[in-house]
């Protein structure tokens, strides 16, 4: 796809806020899936919430859409209270991951059937749909049925069905899931261009930090039922609140190593005696206490021997061209150590690499609650 002008007629569309107020889903058997989530979502924001398999995001997500009841707190869509809304009525649009298309029907019909079922009138619905095939690329594709499409173009179909509704609220559940790594950044472009350039409020959902990060004006990120942090993509990468979101978001993962903070509150000890210097913690914590430290792979840096504050034993590479990943454990410690070099690097298994780090790049974490210090 390469953008289509766009001639549809943004100005209609319903737009809305959300509002999710200390939502809690609990099954029979007092199994809680939720535990009390709350988040205002802006007129227009794309919201993306993100997670491992079973956090509850889906769950959330089927709740904003009736198709979950809430066993307490409060969902209002555009001011309105809608717990007790039937999905119908709730002016909401959904796209699933496995298309939900009719098999029998066109495309054509499959992105009209909800129209025609609301009774509007059949130039509307002809003008709705052929707007919303231009902006998609699917006017070629209209009296095709799905099973004469490709995964990314029966995804297309899917989105086009919500779109020419002009619902208040789109909710996507892991639309992408099923397609493969090229197609998926593809159709990620595709709808950040579709949410920017129809303003509707959206709530998406999946598991994938890369396409939280990309999508997401802000991220609510979810762990068992709880919600980690929301903020956004900057802000969750650059100051994590917790142990959690610093192990999910960034790839390869954030380092977390336990250490010891000095009593000066001015350097961490990692393992017996290797040293690294901080900003001042005193304030934050007091005597020899344990924490965990957190290093980004990516701001690790190669350096010169004299400059290293600390050495790496080379165990493993990945040459990747644009960045050089590099395994291996830390000299004077057992622990392991994960260093992402920009470029192609000269370096191999065996090596001893001098690195070092920034203290403003170190983050400080609470060994025990998991929650940032610094």
């Amino acid at each position: 796809m390469h953008g289509a002008p766009c001639t549809y007629k943004t100005q209609n569309l319903n737009m809305a806020t959300v509002t999710i107020k200390d939502a809690v889903k609990t099954y029979p058997g007092n199994v809680q899936a939720l535990h009390g989530i709350s988040i205002e979502i802006e007129d227009g924001e794309l919201i993306v919430m993100v997670g491992p398999s079973g956090c509850g995001k889906s769950t959330m997500l089927r709740m904003v859409a009736g198709l979950e009841t809430v066993t307490s707190g409060d969902i209002h869509i555009n001011g309105e209270w809608v717990n007790k809304k039937e999905p119908a009525d709730r002016d909401i649009a959904m796209v699933f991951q496995n298309y939900a298309l009719y098999p029998h029907m066109s495309v054509y019909q499959n992105m009209a059937y909800g129209l025609k079922n609301r009774k509007i009138p059949k130039d509307q619905i002809e003008q709705r749909v052929q707007d919303t095939a231009k902006i998609l690329e699917l006017e070629e594709f209209l009296k095709r049925k799905p099973k004469e499409l490709s995964g990314g173009q029966r995804q297309r179909v899917a989105m086009g069905r919500a779109i020419v509704r002009e619902p208040k609220v789109f909710l996507f559940d892991e639309p992408l899931s099923n397609l493969d790594a090229k197609l998926r950044v593809q159709m990620r472009l595709e709808i950040k261009r579709l949410q920017d350039r129809l303003g509707v409020t959206t709530i998406y959902v999946t598991h994938d930090q890369v396409e939280a990060m990309t999508l997401g004006h802000r991220l609510l990120l979810m762990n068992e039922g709880r919600v980690e942090q929301i903020g956004t993509p900057l802000e969750v990468y650059e100051k994590p609140q917790t142990l959690f979101v610093a192990g999910f978001i960034g790839s390869p993962s954030m380092n977390l190593i336990p250490v010891r903070l000095d009593p000066s509150g001015n350097q961490v000890i990692l393992g017996e005696s290797l040293p690294l210097p901080l900003n001042n913690f005193e304030n934050i914590v007091n005597g020899d206490s344990s924490v965990t430290l957190g290093m980004r792979p990516e701001h690790l840096e190669a350096c010169e021997t004299e400059n290293a504050l600390m050495f790496l034993q080379v165990e493993l590479l990945e040459k990747l061209g644009a960045d050089t990943v590099v395994y291996g454990s830390l000299d004077q410690t057992d622990t392991a150590l994960t260093v992402r070099l920009s470029g192609i690097h000269p370096v191999d298994t065996g090596d001893r690499l001098p690195v070092t780090i920034t203290p403003e790049h170190l983050h400080i974490f609470d060994s025990d609650t998991g929650n940032r210090l610094n």
